[in-house]
């Protein structure tokens, strides 16, 4: 339990080091003074912390010895005091970028500043002037890679000297460059460069610094001007190209992307197809139709392109309709000549049925028809054959081949040359030996039929009647 309370306050203490912050203002941002004064800034401190907090300072530039009036033990509600720098190792009258660190160890949080100090000669004598130039870089916060970048130095001369030599010297991490500079005694001006970077270049942020050479009695005087940052800015887009080819019931569709940026890109492209043309298609990328249209999300990295293709392939209809009008063909060229439709017309008395057959010769060529029909024995065939008198060509009594008892009676008629689309009718009757109750059912009429070399048999539906 205790090592789970201790690690509980180590979170906690180790929270609250991460959210401290503090800051420092430091006003003005420059002093200029003679080369046996102390520079003195006006210095605030404040911190987000409900306790004091104590700062330490330091510069790690040996040439300098910095302090403050007073102790940096700053309150919650902040510390205004005086910052000093004097020189302890400086030869040359010039302007100086001095590094002083603040720390608030307890926390472990440090902050850089930066003040600038611009030293004069003791006495003001030409013999004594050496160079000393106050300068400021300018760059655009965003710079297209693709198009010449601008920069400029603002120089101002601090001394009555014509500095005729002077080498300006560019550096950053896209940026290594150098000109020849001159200033006048006293003179402001500013020079303006351009400088190409590589138009691929990804967007990233850098720094621009400008040092200021020359030489004086021998030595080398460096003046540095505080550092820009600048980005490179992300440009272009995802180019769509569509190239559309047919052939017979073919369609392609191949869509290029190509990413003309200088930054990784995601890409939706979206293709209309209705529901039926889907039923052709097929996608490479594969992906599936969704409100009428397809999708794809792609990302693609600078110069590069990816490929969509969408096939439309029809044949399967053109498939599709010879294989039915092969089909149907097969059908017509196979099926049998003739139909035939069996019904029961009229009942009489209860026990007495007329039994109806239509022979259609459904084909264009003449045809033998042969019709038997097998009557149950539960019923008599009654004499009467008609309309038209149209008698069958026999009638036999069934028996069994076992047993010999009597199965039926059967009934056959024969026409010849029966034309094409002609029709045939037959009617019988038919005396039910038992009285009739119920649903009766019978059974289909066979037709054979002849036609050239073309033999075979159909047979009828089956004849139902309700007796009430």
């Amino acid at each position: 339990m205790k090592r789970i309370t201790v690690l509980v306050i180590l979170l906690l203490c180790a929270f609250g080091v991460a959210a401290f912050s503090f800051d420092v203002q430091i006003s003005p941002d420059e002093r200029s003074i003679r080369m046996n004064e102390t520079a003195e800034f006006d210095m605030t401190i404040t911190h987000d912390s409900s306790e004091t907090v104590y700062i330490t300072m330091y510069t790690l530039d040996i040439r300098w010895d910095v302090s403050t009036k007073d102790v940096l033990r700053v309150p919650p509600q902040g510390l205004t005091t005086k910052l000093r720098i004097r020189q302890v190792h400086v030869d040359d009258p010039a302007f100086y970028l001095i590094p002083i660190t603040f720390s608030a160890r307890q926390f472990g949080v440090v902050k850089k500043e930066t003040p600038l100090v611009g030293l004069k000669p003791l006495v003001d004598t030409p013999r004594l002037y050496t160079p000393s130039v106050r300068s400021t870089v300018h760059i655009a916060e965003s710079v297209d890679p693709r198009q010449p970048i601008t920069y400029s130095l603002e120089m101002e001369n601090l001394n009555p000297r014509n500095i005729t030599e002077m080498t300006l010297y560019v550096r950053s991490n896209l940026i290594n460059a150098q000109h020849a500079v001159t200033l006048g005694p006293d003179e402001t001006k500013t020079v303006t460069f351009t400088a190409d970077l590589d138009p691929d270049l990804r967007p990233q942020e850098d720094e621009l610094r400008a040092t200021l050479v020359t030489e004086h009695e021998n030595r080398t005087i460096r003046m540095e001007a505080s550092p820009v940052a600048f980005r490179v800015a992300e440009y272009g887009e995802v180019a769509e190209e569509l190239q559309s080819s047919s052939s017979f019931l073919r369609t392609r569709d191949v869509v290029t992307l190509t990413n003309n940026g200088n930054d990784v890109k995601r890409h939706t492209y979206r293709f209309d197809v209705s529901w039926f043309d889907n039923l052709f298609s097929s996608t490479e990328p594969s992906v599936e139709r969704e409100d009428g249209v397809y999708v794809w999300t792609v990302q693609l990295d600078p110069e590069e392109s990816k490929t969509i293709v969408v096939s439309k392939n029809y044949w399967p209809i053109l498939i599709f309709i010879i294989i039915a009008l092969l089909a149907l063909g097969a059908y017509y060229m196979f099926r049998a000549p003739v139909v035939v439709k069996k019904n029961i017309r009229r009942h009489h008395g209860g026990k007495e049925l007329s039994i109806h057959v239509q022979v259609r010769n459904r084909s264009r060529s003449p045809v033998d028809i042969s019709l038997v029909e097998k009557v149950p024995k539960v019923f008599e065939v009654l004499s009467e054959f008609g309309p038209g008198h149209v008698k069958p060509s026999a009638v036999a009594t069934l028996k069994s081949k076992s047993t010999h008892d009597t199965l039926g009676t059967r009934i056959k008629w024969e026409f010849k040359n029966v034309e094409g689309r002609q029709e045939v009718f037959v009617t019988y009757k038919i005396r039910s030996r038992v009285q009739m109750i119920g649903t009766i059912t019978l059974d289909p009429i066979i037709v054979h039929f002849s036609a050239g070399d073309k033999k075979g048999s159909v047979q009828s539906n089956k004849a139902q009647f309700i007796v009430k």
